[in-house]
């Protein structure tokens, strides 16, 4: 699906919604909230995407080349993690109906 149709539907739902918005019962649609999108239109959706195309890449590009450097201080913090519950499978059948 291309950025243009996302957009499409995104519009079309938008349309959808501010109707739904004017019809409904002002005493349901605190309640209904949840159900809506927030309408923030193209040009925040064309910003939003072009800072994951940027910065996402990146993030993972220092991740990697970071990580052999902090790798015992990683292996420290897993095992501290690691001490109140474990990542174990071996107490599953205990739980098991």
């Amino acid at each position: 699906m291309s950025f243009d149709e996302v957009l499409a539907r995104y519009d079309a739902r938008a349309t959808k919604e501010m109707e739904a918005w004017r019809t409904a019962d002002p005493g349901t649609l605190f309640a209904r909230r949840d159900e809506f999108l927030l309408h923030v239109g193209a040009e925040v959706a064309e910003f939003l995407l072009a800072l994951i195309v940027a910065v996402v890449p990146v993030s993972l590009g220092l991740q990697a080349l970071l990580r052999p450097l902090f790798r015992s201080q990683l292996t420290k913090i897993k095992t501290r993690f690691e001490l109140p519950s474990g990542s174990a499978t071996d107490r599953c059948h205990r739980y098991d109906s």
